[in-house]
């Protein structure tokens, strides 16, 4: 090859390199572009305080409420709260529960009849109830477990996030299975509570969708005890785990 033609190839070359380093540029560009609209939900930990209550002639520690919290408005509902520590919004969120229901039943009737008390826990196709000879009757919904919203907005425009409440079934059953542990000499290390997961799909301002599975593990903090009687309250922690 004459000086003439190393000029040229050496030119191609270079402006192969200058053509890679454009795309490599714009690729960038293009992918902190898309990031700066993405948003990444998360969920927050949260305490809660079960406080004991008489329903259907049956003591059962199941009211639910935040941690040093005063008040009877909360009952057996309780949340946790999803925000957004992403760039973007998110849109058209659906907030899904998922557990294992039927497992934790029959360990809480098992429990019941181990204990000796005069009540189960019945399902039906739309309910879980007391069954008690009691006239009273206490029932909660089984088909309570998904919420949907319009948007959720970054952190830096929004700090509050959603509240998502956790299912009536979840709450009604973790109260029932831990009430009944403490009528069999509670301990801590014997305590199995199912985990909870929740699965949120939404979508992105560029309409792309996302979908991400949330995993709650429940754990007992703290049980009060009375003198001469069983466990009735009970702090509890819910939290994210890998």
């Amino acid at each position: 090859m004459n000086t003439t033609e190393w000029i040229s190839l050496l030119s191609s070359i270079g402006t192969l390199v200058t053509a890679i380093i454009a795309a490599c540029t714009l690729f960038e560009l293009f992918r902190q572009r898309k990031s700066s609209y993405k948003p990444d939900l998360s969920v927050l930990q949260n305490n809660f305080q079960l406080r004991s209550r008489k329903i259907s002639n049956v003591e059962l520690a199941i009211e639910w409420g935040k941690l040093n919290e005063e008040g009877d408005d909360l009952f057996y509902f309780a949340g946790l709260t999803v925000v957004n520590v992403g760039f973007g919004a998110a849109k058209n969120v659906t907030a899904k529960w998922i557990f294992e229901m039927d497992r934790l039943l029959d360990e809480v009737n098992y429990l019941a009849q181990k204990t000796h008390q005069p009540f189960y826990i019945e399902k039906t196709a739309h309910m879980l109830s007391i069954k008690h000879k009691s006239s009273d009757k206490f029932m909660v919904t089984v088909n309570v477990d998904t919420e949907e919203f319009e948007y959720l907005l970054p952190l830096s425009q929004d700090n509050t996030g959603r509240e998502v409440r956790l299912p009536p079934s979840y709450t009604f059953l973790v109260s029932s299975y831990l009430s009944l542990k403490a009528c069999n000499d509670i301990k801590f290390e014997n305590l199995n509570i199912p985990n909870i997961t929740l699965e949120l799909s939404y979508y992105d301002i560029g309409k792309g969708k996302h979908k991400t599975k949330h995993k709650i593990e429940c754990k007992v903090m703290s049980i009060t005890t009375k003198e001469g009687e069983s466990a009735s309250e009970f702090g509890i922690h819910l939290q994210e785990v890998s």
